[in-house]
């Protein structure tokens, strides 16, 4: 890795409070190494038994899955500062059961996880700061696919659709926003027809619920769309 690369590294949430010595010692149990991909490269395919998780430094992936009649839909949108296959890569037999995918340009720091279960490598100074480090993203991005369950629960579009934005207004503590979508990712994500997708956000616009253009968007009327929600779903 080049120095600057390290700089980046030693900033980011998978190796806080470690030193660049630690950091140096890291680099060599577990093999770090910085891959970068295109816009719309297949990083990882379902079913692949994979060692190392990905740990975004920019960008972002998508993590999806297609069915047999070629049906895609998205799990998630993962973005920098978070990872993706930390999971099978602990337990290094366990296949993946999506595909990763760059939703832009976008740098992943590779961690080969399976090396962390070597007696030598718990003995490390880093060891405890980087596996707490590694629980919390881990934690954090099941919390982001449980919100998907949550999301796609409810039975009409509307209701998902006013789950998923009022989830993220939530998250991102605002009421007007960017979402990581274009319209068919968003059906994709959402598991639902574009083009009633389409048609359900111009009447809940019309309806006074939203307004938008392309992705971005913006909460109207916070109370309306939180009862909407729960009776919609």
């Amino acid at each position: 890795m080049t120095e600057d690369e390290k700089k980046e590294i030693r900033r980011s949430i998978l190796f806080y409070n470690l030193t660049p010595e630690e950091l140096s010692e890291a680099e060599e149990d577990i093999r770090l190494h910085v891959e970068y991909f295109a816009k719309d490269t297949r990083i990882l395919n379902v079913g692949d038994i994979v060692k190392e998780a990905g740990y975004i430094l920019s960008g972002s992936v998508f993590l999806e899955t297609t069915d047999e009649n070629g049906n895609r839909t998205i799990l998630g949108n993962t973005t920098a500062g978070q990872m993706f296959a930390e999971g099978p890569a602990f337990f290094e037999c366990i296949p993946i059961t999506f595909d990763v995918v760059a939703a832009e340009d976008t740098k992943v720091l590779f961690v080969d996880i399976s090396h962390i279960h070597r007696e030598n490598v718990k003995l490390r100074s880093w060891y405890e700061k980087f596996v707490r480090n590694l629980l919390f993203l881990a934690n954090q991005r099941n919390l982001l696919l449980t919100s998907r369950i949550l999301q796609t629960t409810p039975k009409n579009i509307r209701g998902r659709v006013l789950a998923y934005l009022n989830s993220r207004a939530v998250y991102l503590r605002r009421d007007e926003f960017d979402i990581p979508y274009d319209r068919q990712q968003l059906a994709d994500y959402l598991n639902v027809d574009r083009s009633a997708l389409s048609a359900e956000l111009s009447a809940m616009q019309k309806d006074g619920l939203i307004t938008f253009h392309r992705n971005h968007f913006r909460l109207l009327k916070s109370d309306e769309n939180a009862r909407e929600s729960e009776i919609t779903s």
